[in-house]
Formats: structure tokens, C-alpha cells, sequence
């Protein structure tokens, strides 16, 4: 061993190795701190995302909220669904291929093999019969999300073939079968053994323990749950899917309300992807490591218009050519601009942009901002000025927002200003959002501010609730609406196999909404994507949302 060289008692580094020394160690403290930062500590890929609301279940046979959709997303799967962004094709997820009969009353699905739950369980037909009676069965006593499969599925439509074939048989030849079953709300495959496990005379279809215990065959399995803190994802290491490339495996999704406290985790490097109000834009859109990234969704702004007229006394509200004026009465174009900080695209109908059978059954938009045009509907409706430039007598119309929806609430305040330069008074009422919703069911208001977001993708998922009267099985909005033509036109889509036979179907429903509307088609607004400049493989489906999967950090 070689004899240790020590230096003399009091000797000194020279200037200039001390300051290379310092550099080093700074540089060295800054890659740790970025490693650590991007990889959680451990040598993972870690992605972080700050959320604006909470989840509320991972169980997606009773979840029905946004927020909760994204996790649940990412642990399970589903027999069919779209590759990438795209949203005009479908692909086997679970089910490797299928068949359809030609009256489209018969599906055949032949499924994947050697998927395994995160548990190790083998996924098989059994596990896709179970979770079809499951959803059935319990009927999600919480949210209602059941409808979407129960419209056309009952106990007796599943038949086992062999372990890894399966048919359905709907209750109706329903049109937007596939679409129903493309997202996991609320048809999630689940492990039938783990699950049944977990049943008990208290608790009888497990609806308490899925909620906090997914187990699913995605790409992720759950860590933990800190509910109303934050959910954390792992990879499943027994995904289908396998890990090679570069995919993050680990997710932290924070639930944080405060909007200023997302927007400085975004910019301090603390969020790789965050959720950021439009009226914080300002504060992020110059940052050069940050990507403002707007992407198409479904979700639509609405005004509800009250035909029932039995509690709030005002006639006027049944005649479609005011309601036609009141359309006109809307500024569109400065709604977007001014609080929408332009991200919200106007609509030509009932159903939205982007939308199968959109382009080909609503060609045009009906109503603009048209302050003229609707002060001449109102004179042919015999509502002309009195002589104090008052509409209706002077009585005022009841407009209901949300209180605490900053966007509805100027919109409703800058559609009041124009209603006003028609001599239409209003009474504008901003309160919490349960009050409207329990005064939206008295049938005593005249219009609210709304909105509506995809369930699947499928036409009929806006037409129903929107424009189809509730004695057809629509009218979600309460309006009041019955239009013979629509319910006779909205219901035969629902059942036609041919696109170019349901467009025109389509058409004859825009067709009529634009003679008699209950709803003002605010628009349809954007999602604006807001994540750090280094991730990598970003991408957004505007049914799926967030993939994770796809999704890494640049080193």
C-alpha cells in the first residue's frame, strides 16, 4: 500500500481550484435537484400534475365527474377504444377484434390474451360478463352513470362463448353501442375474483372498497389516495402493453384549488402539467419552458330556455320566435374573446364541432349576434316597445348563474347588458350552485347558464339531452321543450345504421331546433393544456383525455 502524502500544517488551496470546486458543486447540486425533481428520488420517471378539483372515486362504475376519469383512465381498460388523438376509428383494447350484425342488435368480441390484472389475476370473458352485471346490478347509486350502458344492455345481453370470446345482445340496435363502451365510465373491465372478494352483506356489490381499490389491467395501478390531497399512480408491471421506450412511471396528481398556487407550480418546475383558469394565461403564456397547448374538447356552453311558463307566469317564453330573438341577442364572438381568452369556437347546432355526422347534418350556423334581427323578431312576435321602451310590460326576465363560475357570470352580466338595448329588463341572480340546481327543478326561472360535456361519442349524446322532449326521454335541461318533429327524428337516429340515412336524420332535427330553440348555443370551448416544455410524448384525446402512458420527461 502506498505511503499517504499529507500536505504541511496550514498549506492552502490556491484561489482559483476553490472557485472551480464551488462551480462544480453548484452544477452537481442543480443535476441531483433536477434528477430528484423528474424522477421522484428513485430513479423513476415521475410526472406531476396539478389538478383544480378532487377525485371523487375510482370506481368507474360510479364515477361520473372529470377529475376522477383521469386516474380511473389510466388504471383500466376497456374492450374498444381510439388510437392516439384521433376520434374517427376505433381499435381492440381488450377485445382484439369484433363483428357486428347487419341490423346492429348483435355484437361478437373476440378478446385479448394473456392480459393480466396488477394483481397477477388472468383477465378473462368471465371478467367482462361479471363487470357488465356489476354495473347493472348496482346501478350507481351515486352518480347515475349506469344509464349509459343500461340504455341498451340488460342481465340477459351477455353470453360467455369461451374464455376469450363474448357476445352481446342489445336491447335495441343502438347506434352508439361502440361509443359506450369506449371509455371507461361506466364499463371499466374489473377482476371479477378480486372484486366478488370484497362483497358482504353491508356492502354488497363492494361500491365502498372500489372506490378506493381499482385494479385494473392499464398501464398504471394506484399507490395511494389521500382524498382531497392527492392520488399516485405506478406502473402496473403486468401491463399487456410492456415498458419498453419511454414512459412515465410514476403519476402524482395533486389536488389543489387555489389557482395562483398551480399557476407558480407550473413556472417554478414543481408541476410538470398543470390546470390554469383562462384568465391566468397572461401569467404563463411567455414563459419559454412552458407549452400553452389548446386542444379540442366536446364541451359545450349552453342557456337554457324556459318553455314552462306554469310558475313564472311569462308567455312570452313559449313564443319560438322570442326565443329565436333572444338567440340573436347574444354576442358570441366577445364572449370568447373577452372570457374565454379566445379558446371557445362557435356551434352550428345541437351537436358539436368535431362530432361523427356534425359537418354533414348541421351545414350552417343560425344565429349571430344580431341586435336588429332580434328587436324585428320580437316586434313580429307582437312584443314592440311601450312607450317608456319596454318589452313584455316591463316585467323582467330571471336569469340564474352560478355564483361561482367566474366565466358564466360575466357572460350572463354581458347578455343582460344587450337584452337591456332592447328594453327587455332582467333580473340577474348569481347564487351557489346548489340553489340552482334545486330552482332549475321548480320550473320558476326563465333561462340559466349551463353547459354540457361528452359522455360518449355519439351525436345522440347531445341531441337527447338537448333538444328531445322529456316524454321522448330527453330534455335534461328542463326546458319544457316538445318539438313532434325532433323526437320523431332524434329517435329514429338512434337505431339507424346507415351514416348517410342518420345525417340527414340530423338534419332534420337542426333544422327544426333553429325554428324553435330552447337553448342558446353559447359555443364550444377549448381545453387549454398547460405543461412544462420538457415532457415529452404529450398528447390529449378529447374523449380519453390524459394518457399517461405516452407521456415522459427529457433527461
Amino acid at each position: 500500500m502506498a505511503e499517504e502524502v499529507k500536505k504541511p500544517a496550514g498549506a492552502k488551496k490556491p484561489k482559483t481550484v476553490l472557485i472551480a470546486v464551488v462551480i462544480v458543486a453548484i452544477l452537481l447540486i442543480a443535476a441531483l435537484a433536477y434528477y430528484f425533481m423528474a424522477t421522484g428520488g428513485g430513479g423513476q420517471k415521475t410526472i406531476v400534475f396539478y389538478a383544480s378539483t378532487n377525485v371523487l372515486s375510482l370506481d368507474p362504475m360510479d364515477a361520473y365527474d372529470t377529475m376522477s376519469f383521469i386516474p380511473i383512465q389510466n388504471i383500466y381498460d376497456t374492450l374498444v377504444g381510439y388510437p392516439g388523438v384521433e376520434i374517427d376509428t376505433y381499435v381492440g383494447v381488450l377485445a382484439t377484434a369484433w363483428t357486428v350484425s347487419d341490423d346492429g342488435s348483435y355484437y361478437n368480441f373476440t378478446l385479448r390474451r394473456d392480459v393480466k390484472f396488477s394483481n397477477g389475476n388472468s383477465f378473462t370473458a368471465e371478467d367482462v360478463k361479471f363487470s357488465v352485471e356489476r354495473v347493472l346490478e348496482m346501478d350507481s347509486p351515486d352518480t347515475g352513470v349506469a344509464w349509459i350502458l343500461s340504455q341498451d344492455v340488460d342481465m340477459d345481453s351477455v353470453t360467455i362463448v369461451d374464455d376469450y370470446n363474448v357476445s352481446f345482445k342489445l336491447t335495441f340496435p343502438y347506434a352508439g353501442f361502440l361509443s359506450t363502451i369506449a371509455q371507461p365510465f361506466p364499463l371499466g373491465i374489473m377482476d371479477k375474483e378480486f372484486t366478488e372478494a370484497a362483497y358482504s352483506t353491508s356492502d354488497p356489490y363492494a361500491h365502498d372498497f372500489m372506490k378506493s381499490n381499482p385494479m385494473g389491467t392499464g398501464p398504471y395501478k394506484l399507490e395511494r389516495w389521500s382524498e382531497n390531497e392527492e392520488s399516485v399512480l405506478v406502473k402496473n408491471d403486468n401491463y399487456w402493453g410492456g415498458w419498453e421506450g419511454d414512459h412515465a412511471d410514476k403519476i402524482i396528481i395533486k389536488e389543489i384549488p387555489e389557482a395562483s398556487t398551480r399557476v407558480q407550480a407550473l413556472i417554478s418546475g414543481d408541476a410538470d402539467i398543470a390546470e390554469i383558469p383562462f384568465g391566468n394565461i397572461p401569467d404563463v403564456e411567455d414563459d419559454p419552458n412552458i407549452v400553452v397547448d389548446p386542444v379540442m374538447t366536446f364541451q359545450m356552453e349552453l342557456i337554457a330556455m324556459n318553455v314552462n311558463t306554469t310558475k313564472t307566469g311569462h308567455d312570452f317564453m313559449t313564443d319560438a320566435g322570442v326565443r329565436r330573438a333572444l338567440s340573436f341577442a347574444f354576442d358570441y364572438a366577445n364572449t370568447s374573446e373577452l372570457y374565454y381568452a379566445g379558446y371557445m369556437d362557435p356551434v352550428q347546432g345541437p351537436i358539436p364541432n368535431g362530432m361523427p355526422l356534425e359537418t354533414e347534418s348541421q351545414p350552417t350556423k343560425a344565429f349571430t349576434f344580431d341586435l336588429a334581427m332580434a328587436s324585428q323578431l320580437l316586434n313580429d312576435s307582437g312584443y314592440d316597445l311601450d312607450a317608456q321602451d319596454r318589452r313584455f310590460g316591463g316585467v323582467a326576465m330571471d336569469i340564474y348563474v352560478d355564483e361561482g363560475d367566474t366565466e358564466r357570470a360575466q357572460t350572463a352580466s354581458l347578455y343582460k347588458t344587450n337584452l337591456n338595448r332592447l328594453g327587455i329588463a332582467v333580473n340577474l341572480q348569481q347564487v351557489p350552485s346548489s340553489v340552482l340546481e334545486d330552482t332549475r327543478k321548480t320550473d320558476d326561472w326563465d333561462m340559466y347558464m349551463t353547459g354540457w360535456v361528452i359522455d360518449y361519442l355519439d351525436p345522440d349524446d347531445y341531441v337527447l339531452p338537448i333538444a328531445v322532449s322529456a316524454d321522448a326521454g330527453g330534455d335534461y335541461f328542463l326546458t319544457g321543450i316538445s318539438v313532434p318533429a325532433i323526437d320523431d327524428a332524434g329517435l329514429a337516429a338512434q337505431t339507424e345504421v346507415d351514416p348517410d340515412a342518420r345525417a340527414n336524420l340530423y338534419r332534420t332535427v337542426w333544422e327544426e331546433f333553429n325554428n324553435d330553440p330552447n337553448m342558446i348555443l353559447v359555443g364550444q370551448t377549448n381545453y387549454v393544456a398547460f405543461y412544462r416544455a420538457n415532457l415529452e410524448g404529450f398528447q390529449f384525446n378529447p374523449v380519453t383525455w390524459y394518457n399517461f402512458y405516452h407521456y415522459s420527461l427529457a433527461s
